[in-house]
């Protein structure tokens, strides 16, 4: 399953908790399911080379410095996932294939967890963060490599079995971490919201509820679904 929502619903920390506290007697392991070195321990070399060229173009156009030091790391680089990638056609294929390898490892490791019996709690997930409008038959944007990038997901990357969308306003979403413009947020959460009303695996939590409200809504929700999905893999149904 996965936990979706634009920046600030609480996607990390919802996800996280989770898995602390998810039955006991259901083994469960988060994986994050995006593209951001700085959240993914298990991020490629190449991809953190390519956040890392993000970082210097970011500093030269705005004149400023990220200093490294015993109470900093990479987690504390501002999101940079909203600069415009690097161009050249060239590069832009480098950057296709990079993509893809990194989906398809982070692939690999959820189907391992499965096969071990573990529940697996995806913070974001590749399919709604890049083809979600494909999905819906909306006008994407974007160059040659970004559709072909979306046209792959939509068609060849398997979506979770529980998609869990955490809804709240774009203002509330800035309030909480404006790492994008609030116009962007609410660009995002509308396409969840209609998301919510097409896909059959999408739910909504209401994110503007205090954490713990949140996290409870979420388990009684992977729950449910569990329950519903046991009866149906009962003998002679």
């Amino acid at each position: 399953m996965a936990i979706v929502g634009a920046d600030g619903s609480g996607k990390s920390t919802v996800a996280q908790r989770v898995v602390d506290s998810i039955n006991p007697a259901r083994p469960a392991r988060y994986v994050y399911m995006g593209m951001n070195a700085q959240s993914n321990a298990l991020a490629l070399p190449t991809t953190r080379l390519v956040l890392r060229l993000k970082q210097r173009r970011h500093e030269r156009s705005t004149g400023t410095q990220h200093e490294k030091s015993a109470s900093s790391s990479m987690r504390d680089l501002p999101d940079l996932g909203h600069l415009p990638g690097l161009s050249g056609m060239g590069m832009e294929a480098l950057r296709l294939v990079n993509r893809i390898a990194e989906e398809t490892v982070r692939l690999l490791v959820v189907r391992r967890s499965l096969t071990r019996g573990q529940v697996v709690v995806c913070d974001r997930h590749f399919v709604y963060d890049f083809a979600l409008k494909r999905l819906l038959a909306e006008p994407e944007g974007g160059g040659w490599a970004d559709r072909l990038h979306s046209r792959f997901l939509a068609r060849w990357y398997p979506r979770p079995d529980l998609a869990i969308f955490l809804d709240a306003p774009a203002q509330v979403l800035f309030d909480r971490k404006a790492d994008a413009p609030v116009e962007y947020l609410h660009e995002r959460q509308g396409v969840y919201q209609r998301a919510s009303e097409v896909l059959p695996e999408f739910c909504v939590v209401d994110a503007t509820q205090p954490l713990a409200a949140v996290v409870d809504d979420t388990i009684a929700m992977i729950e449910a679904h569990a329950a519903v999905s046991a009866r149906h893999r009962r003998p002679g149904r």
